[in-house]
């Protein structure tokens, strides 16, 4: 066993580390090592510190480290290459895929730039594979090999893992629909889904991709989703998605009895709705105003406050639809009111500008001052209709256009309906 052990030479104290062992049954020191004196031992000590660093480099861990312990518990990597497996030399089709998705919910980025993405984060030491090995070329060429089969298998067995490790709540399941633009060329045909549609980015020039997705209501996991063309529109969809969709929560739940899919109105058709009632599925949906317009003259009295959602009441009753008993619900909702009233008088500005600026222009002719071709009565009706447009705006500004002295003329109304008769005129904060 070593120690430290000090002597004293010509009064000064010097220090040596040592081993002892028994000899011949006594202690011994069998094995010696001068250190010199303590300021000789502090002076080395000082001089053997590692240098300073130059540089540091900083790694992002959190974020990566939270999701890939998420990843590494439902064995995602091994799974997606359990179905689509390849010889192995470079990183596998797991790892690309559970890259893609990291990226995907850290920080977006192109598939030219995911290479160097990867290296900025702590998957480069964990992986060890160089960021150009996840070039932009080598991951199109992994996810070539992800087909639509292996991909609705690898959905299937996840949900499976992810029910067993983290347990799902199926008994409300949400489903909408969205679409993501593409700046795929016009003249490139080989490619069906990308396709000019109704774009929710606005994006009505560009081809678009549609995505269905139903999820849990807890922690948003998706259960089932459908990628289709992008002029296919959701109420056209819906008829077709909604049996696999009674299908799937059949599967996580076993029956159908006990679970509820919620969907907005853009989905609703007599099709889809006679489906769901067919196969006895719950569903809560949204409908348009004009299904049960009486409902909307129902008095505010008849409304009942809402205690979990304050400023909010409704009105129940129960409306025969599909060929089933539905509870309808009527909602009015204060702040979805104010919103609202806040659109419809911008949109009642701008009205009334355009209007002026109408009637201006048709004073000129009159006054002998024309600009441009002359009115019509027809052409003014049409113009005066194509400026209410918008929504209400046809209920609120009552115009006429008369013909006077061969021209045509309509006068601005002095007043339009008061705000506070629009609470109750069919229309304000109502939804279903």
């Amino acid at each position: 066993m070593a120690s430290i052990i000090k002597k004293v030479k010509k009064g000064r104290p010097y220090y040596y580390a040592v081993e002892s062992a028994r000899v011949n049954g006594k202690p011994r020191i069998v094995w010696q090592k001068y250190l010199g004196t303590v300021d000789a031992i502090v002076k080395r000590a000082a001089d053997a510190r590692p240098a300073e660093p130059s540089e540091a480099v900083i790694f992002e861990l959190g974020g990566v480290a939270a999701l890939l312990g998420i990843a590494q518990r439902l064995r995602l990597t091994e799974l997606i290459d359990e179905v689509v497996p390849k010889r192995e030399q470079g990183p596998s089709v797991g790892q690309y895929m559970v890259l893609a998705a990291l990226n995907r919910a850290l920080s977006p980025c192109s598939k030219t730039a995911i290479g160097d993405w990867y290296e900025t984060t702590v998957l480069r030491r964990l992986w060890g594979y160089p960021g150009k090995a996840f070039s932009s070329q080598r991951f199109w060429d992994h996810m070539t090999m992800v087909s639509e089969e292996a991909i609705e298998d690898v959905e299937e067995r996840l949900l499976e893992r992810i029910s067993a490790e983290f347990g799902l709540d199926p008994s409300l399941l949400l489903y909408d629909t969205t679409n993501f633009f593409t700046f795929m060329a016009t003249t490139n045909d080989r490619a069906g889904l990308p396709q000019r549609g109704h774009s929710k980015a606005k994006r009505h020039d560009l081809r678009q991709v549609g995505l269905a997705l139903m999820v849990t209501k807890e922690f948003r996991v998706p259960l089932l989703h459908r990628v289709y063309p992008g002029n296919v529109p959701d109420v056209s969809l819906f008829p077709e998605i909604s049996r696999d969709l009674i299908d799937r929560y059949k599967e996580l739940t076993g029956a159908a009895d006990d679970v509820t899919i919620v969907f907005d109105k853009g989905n609703v058709s007599d099709d889809a709705m006679e489906n769901l009632v067919a196969r006895k599925a719950h569903f809560a949906g949204a409908l348009a105003a004009s299904r049960f317009p009486e409902l909307l003259a129902v008095p505010d009295a008849e409304f009942a406050d809402l205690e979990e959602m304050p400023g909010s009441r409704t009105y129940s009753t129960t409306e025969r639809i599909w060929g089933c008993d539905c509870q309808v619900v009527v909602v009015y909702s204060e702040s979805f009111f104010t919103k609202q009233l806040a659109g419809v008088t911008n949109n009642m500005a701008k009205c009334q500008n355009r209007l002026r600026d109408l009637e201006r222009s048709l004073a000129r002719w009159r006054q002998g001052s024309p600009r441009g071709r002359k009115p019509t009565t027809a052409g003014v009706r049409k113009k005066v209709k194509e400026i209410l447009i918008p929504q209400f705006m046809g209920q609120l500004f009552l115009i006429e256009v008369e013909e006077e002295g061969g021209s045509p003329d309509f006068g601005m109304p002095s007043t339009t309906r008061p705000c506070e008769d629009l609470q109750t005129s069919g229309w304000a904060g109502h939804c279903w």
